[in-house]
């Protein structure tokens, strides 16, 4: 396997670099893209893969349905690179699981924040948290056929 991960990214044994953060549980409560559940560092310039998992939960006690949109973003208001959401069922305890991915080519030692918000108020909470970043040596951006 680490052949075939490689080649793919054309990084030599010892050329690959990254970070890595996560945490167990944060409340969401926020209308707005304000403050990150998580900020991942990134340690130096080059081309990197970000990836990033959140687990939601409804935390809503009366029942009602949330709606949850989670982003990556480069930190310091550097810009969006994705995005996505869920409508969790409206009963308490109720989950879903956002995945979000990016490349980006960082010009210099920076952070990836990653900003989740509900919608109409209602309480979710984002758990278990993963972030990484992996340095590659080259980032080839296409099409699938």
């Amino acid at each position: 396997m680490a052949n075939w991960l490689s080649g793919l990214f054309r990084a030599k044994t010892g050329d690959v670099t990254g970070s890595y953060a996560s945490t167990y549980s944060v409340p969401i409560t926020q209308t707005s893209f304000t403050t990150p559940q998580l900020s991942l560092p990134i340690p130096s310039s080059g081309k990197y893969l970000i990836f990033a998992k959140v687990y939601l939960s409804n935390t809503n006690q009366a029942g009602g349905t949330a709606r949850v949109d989670c982003k990556l973003s480069i930190g310091g208001g550097g810009g969006d690179l994705d995005n996505s959401g869920s409508t969790l069922d409206p009963s308490y305890g109720s989950y879903a699981t956002i995945t979000l991915h990016s490349a980006w080519d960082f010009a210099a030692a920076s952070s990836v924040d990653l900003y989740c918000l509900t919608f109409f108020n209602a309480p979710a909470e984002a758990a278990n948290i993963k972030m990484s970043a992996m340095r590659v040596d080259q980032l080839t951006h296409g099409s699938l056929p």
